[in-house]
C-alpha cells in the first residue's frame, strides 16, 4: 500500500534472496533510464548491500522512504536508515533526504482510503548524518561472505 502512495513506479526487487547484484545492476540502470520512482532500489559499496523500498526523484532531487508497519520512527529503523544512507550516498547517488514511512494512528478512515494521510513521513536526515561515523566503524562487520 505504501507503493500506492507514490504510484507509477518500477520494481528493482531480486526474484529470489540470493539475486541481489541483479537488482544492484537493474537500480543502476532504472536511474541511469531516468526513472522517478523505484521501489526495492538496491545498492552496494564496498561489498556492504542495501535495499530502500521506495525511491523517488522529486525536482531533480533523490529522496529515500524506508516503510515501517509501526506507528513511529524508533531506534533501530533509524540506524538501519544510517546504513541505507552511507551504501547509497558512497554508490554515488545524492540523497536530498531519507523518510520513515509509518503509519499513522491518528488517521480515521471515512471514506475512500487516503494513502497520503495513513502514511507519515518522518525525516531521519540529521539523525542519519549524526551517525555515520558508527556506521564506518561498523563497516566491516557488515561485509558480505
Amino acid at each position: 500500500m505504501a507503493q500506492q502512495r507514490f504510484p507509477n513506479g518500477i520494481d528493482a526487487s531480486p526474484e529470489t534472496f540470493y539475486e541481489y547484484q541483479k537488482s544492484v545492476v537493474k537500480t543502476a540502470e532504472l536511474i541511469a533510464n531516468g526513472e522517478t520512482i523505484i521501489y526495492k532500489a538496491v545498492f552496494q559499496f564496498n561489498e556492504v548491500l542495501c535495499a530502500i523500498d521506495i525511491l523517488v526523484k522529486d525536482d531533480n532531487k533523490w529522496y529515500a522512504h524506508e516503510v515501517k508497519g509501526s506507528t513511529s520512527e524508533k531506534p533501530t529503523f533509524v540506524q538501519d536508515a544510517a546504513l541505507q544512507y552511507y551504501v547509497i550516498t558512497n554508490a554515488g547517488l545524492d540523497l536530498q533526504d531519507i523518510f520513515i514511512l509509518h503509519l499513522n494512528n491518528e488517521y480515521l478512515r471515512y471514506d475512500k482510503l487516503n494513502l497520503q494521510e495513513l502514511f507519515t513521513p518522518t525525516s531521519v536526515l540529521e539523525q542519519v548524518i549524526n551517525l555515520q561515523p558508527f556506521i564506518v566503524q561498523k563497516e566491516i562487520e557488515l561485509k558480505i561472505y
